[in-house]
């Protein structure tokens, strides 16, 4: 099962993306990592990301990153801010990648089949709206029930 939710992060000023990742309703997650986020076991995953659509990028699909679900929860989470480049690329920050809509995929192990998940874009924050405001606590409160024992998946 792949679940993921999409909120705002850093005091609402990015789109955030959140969840989490697990097989017979156990979590899924890898006991380490190489130093630029490839799973050391056969255990870790990665969650591919896609946007489509991202202003900085251009139309179409575009792969924004790949980033691996965490222990002890199988969760996950991404902010749609400007990033360093990934080492041997060119100078300077990648854009936010944020875009209309996402897609994240999950490659199975062995025989499973890939997992997918597709959604829209939440849009900009707005402070004024109560009705978002509201879903922001509701998605804080769940992306912190789903981090617990994370240190680096939780809201500031």
């Amino acid at each position: 099962m792949l679940e993921i939710h999409l909120d705002w992060v850093n005091t609402q000023k990015a789109r955030h993306l959140f969840g989490r990742l697990a097989y017979l309703g156990l979590p899924v997650y890898g006991f380490g990592s190489s130093s630029l986020g490839n799973p050391t076991d056969t255990f870790g995953r990665n969650i591919y990301l896609d946007v489509f659509n991202a202003p900085g990028y251009g139309p179409g699909w575009k792969r924004e990153n790949s980033f691996l679900a965490h222990n002890p929860g199988g969760n996950f989470c991404y902010g749609f801010y400007p990033h360093r480049p990934y080492p041997g690329y060119p100078a300077g920050n990648r854009p936010a990648g944020y875009g209309d809509r996402y897609r994240a995929t999950v490659i199975g192990p062995g025989v499973l089949p890939d997992i997918f998940w597709q959604g829209n874009d939440v849009g900009a924050f707005d402070p004024e709206d109560a009705n978002q405001l509201a879903y922001e606590q509701q998605m804080n409160d769940l992306n912190a029930q789903w981090s617990t024992g994370d240190t680096l998946c939780h809201q500031r």
